[in-house]
């Protein structure tokens, strides 16, 4: 039985699955879907933190109860989606005995963690480890 299909070539193939494999890297490079998310590390809170409001621009995100995260020694640790790769959001915290702590104005980066602690009265904010 004789066919008119043309018969696939080994190098045409390898040029296929090359040309394919630039084009993949190069979507990737060109185009970042990569989910964008932030943490706050909180540590020396006198008391258990009862709720967690962050804002950016005009959106809310409020946590009631937050269940936070153990990375490293860090046992507080709350990670959420931002809306851009960096940018500049406000932090207000409520503890269990009622105490209200705010911060404006707080430096956020994809990927990256602050450090939200507890002095006195206030608290602050110290970029982990990134620039």
């Amino acid at each position: 039985m004789k066919t008119d299909l043309p018969i696939i070539k080994r190098g045409a193939f390898v040029e296929g699955v090359i040309v394919t494999l630039i084009a993949f890297f190069l979507f990737n490079y060109f185009f970042d879907y990569e989910e964008k998310v932030f943490g706050l590390m909180f540590n020396s809170f006198d008391n258990q933190i009862q709720e967690v409001s962050v804002t950016f621009n005009n959106s809310q995100i409020l946590f009631t109860q937050p269940e936070f995260q153990s990375i490293g020694t860090n046992k507080n640790t709350l990670k959420f989606l931002i809306p851009n790769n960096s940018g500049r959001l406000n932090l207000k915290v409520k503890t269990i005995n009622g105490q209200y702590f705010s911060l404006d104005a707080i430096e956020y980066k994809s990927g990256e963690f602050n450090y939200i602690t507890q002095q006195e009265e206030k608290i602050i904010y110290i970029k982990a480890h990134w620039q």
